[in-house]
């Protein structure tokens, strides 16, 4: 199962203070764990769910899911920052 993340190494790098020399190894295990913890706990798992599964079958951008994306696009700061919180325990 290939594994969605709602958000990027490049949007965190561009919206945070993490230097650009930081490596990917360190981000993306910071960014799953606030999405799938972080996040989950604010959202839920029905919610994040379905998330993931709209961004997996290129659904996001559909007239029918705007509300959707607009709720992603709200995400992403929260999950930048909450990836920096986590990336600093790890380095």
């Amino acid at each position: 199962m290939a594994e969605i993340l709602l958000s990027s190494e490049a949007f965190v790098k561009s919206v945070t203070s993490v230097s650009d020399n930081l490596s990917g190894k360190y981000i993306l295990p910071s960014l799953r764990e606030a999405q799938e913890i972080g996040l989950k706990g604010i959202l839920g798992d029905s919610l994040l769910a379905k998330l993931k599964m709209l961004v997996k079958n290129g659904q996001l951008e559909d007239s029918a899911n705007v509300h959707y994306k607009e709720l992603i696009d709200r995400c992403q700061y929260y999950l930048a920052y909450a990836t920096v919180v986590e990336v600093t325990n790890k380095t």
